[in-house]
């Protein structure tokens, strides 16, 4: 406790030097000349980091890996192992189906709402009864194998090619109005 008392009192009796050095002399005292390039090298620093972590926030994430698996192999362009939103914004055609050659479990399709421009979209056999695909305004193709699917939503507007298998029971298909498409502004 003492060494910070004694350090204080030493750093108030410089400042005061300062002072009365600069009350003393017309120029002002330099308090060290390259202090301006510590801070622009922080700066530096700084923006670098920011630029950095940008460029990995415009990467996508999923709430499912088996559909953020199956993203990556379709649209990663690059081969860098991550999905960008330009990536993303290119994919139009995404096959979800499960295969006895690469058999998987979708627990969620909502990551689907992360390509705008998908075309055509094929989804495997699981355990979903509801998928929402109001957000894929341009879907032409929908293919759905799954069984126990009993409610698929798309946008208003959209008017894709719907095929499921041979079941007992219906499936109800609701049409929303998606506020991001302008050509749903009609059907408000």
């Amino acid at each position: 406790m003492e060494d910070f008392e004694l350090h204080q009192q030493i750093h108030q009796q410089i400042n005061q030097e300062y002072i009365w050095r600069e009350m003393q002399d017309s120029k002002p005292v330099k308090r060290g000349g390259k202090g301006w390039i510590v801070v622009l090298a922080f700066a530096l620093i700084c923006l670098g980091l920011f630029f950095g972590l940008s460029a990995n926030a415009q990467d996508l994430h999923f709430a499912d890996p088996n559909v953020g698996r199956k993203a990556l192999q379709a649209g990663d362009r690059n081969q860098d192992g991550r999905l960008s939103r330009e990536e993303a914004d290119s994919l139009e055609v995404l096959n979800l189906g499960s295969y006895r050659i690469d058999p998987f479990d979708v627990v969620s399709y909502q990551d689907l709402s992360q390509f705008p421009n998908l075309k055509k979209v094929f989804l495997g056999e699981s355990d979903v009864e509801e998928i929402d695909l109001s957000k894929n305004t341009k879907l032409e193709v929908i293919s759905i194998q799954s069984l126990k699917l009993k409610r698929l939503t798309i946008a208003v507007g959209c008017t894709p090619r719907i095929f499921f298998p041979p079941r007992s029971g219906e499936v109800t298909i609701r049409r929303v109005v998606n506020p991001d498409d302008p050509n749903s502004i009609w059907f408000q």
